[in-house]
């Protein structure tokens, strides 16, 4: 999560979601840009922090088609192993890729058994989270001011821009992940497990799967 004082905002950073981007155009943007809480916590922690300048900023916060975002976390994480050493690995503090290291040797099995929740410095994370659990207070109701969508990422980051009053362009696409469009790796039973798993994301923000022709 990050806040800027002098353009007013709050961004809740949600994993996988085109966040290092708008993390990177922030700072250029709005130099003063810092962390508030963990790095991936949750819009209700930022909230306690600061009630004041909760209710008065700007809040905002981007989320991703579920089974696209599973489909990134992976080659993601098998992308940083592969550049590690075992120990390194083994001593990594992101417990998250840790996890997916130990336990994953395909993308089946990172969607079944990478499904814990881990706490470590960049806040409570798990691959079986719904993103809207990372915007919500404990009754349900979305805290945050503008949900933008990684699938309309430079147009709904200029909104954001516009709002806060800096350049609304966004000229980094940085930490990405190599891999074909995401249908391809799904068979009908594991479309289905992300469907159950993710279910109050689909319904609230209309995904749906699509087939790649």
């Amino acid at each position: 999560m990050l806040i800027s004082h002098k353009h007013q905002f709050i961004f809740v950073h949600l994993h996988r979601t085109g966040g290092i981007s708008i993390k990177q155009a922030l700072k250029v943007s709005a130099p003063d840009t810092k962390p508030l809480a963990g790095i991936h916590d949750f819009a209700c922690v930022g909230k306690a922090l600061l009630p004041l300048e909760w209710n008065q900023y700007f809040t905002f916060a981007f989320i991703r088609n579920p089974w696209d975002r599973l489909v990134s976390s992976y080659f993601k994480a098998c992308g940083i192993g592969e550049k590690l050493t075992p120990s390194e690995r083994s001593s990594h503090r992101n417990k998250l890729l840790r996890m997916v290291w130990e336990r994953a040797n395909s993308f089946e099995d990172f969607l079944y058994h990478c499904t814990d929740k881990v706490l470590d410095h960049l806040g409570p994370r798990s691959y079986a989270f719904n993103q809207l659990d990372y915007i919500t207070d404990k009754d349900g109701k979305v805290i945050v001011d503008f949900v933008g969508q990684f699938e309309n990422l430079r147009i709904d980051f200029a909104k954001v821009a516009k709002q806060v009053q800096i350049p609304t362009d966004l000229p980094f696409h940085s930490n990405t992940s190599e891999h074909f469009h995401y249908s391809f790796y799904y068979t009908p039973e594991t479309e289905e497990l992300v469907k159950k798993r993710f279910q109050k994301d689909i319904d609230f923000f209309g995904y749906t799967f699509i087939k790649e022709k």
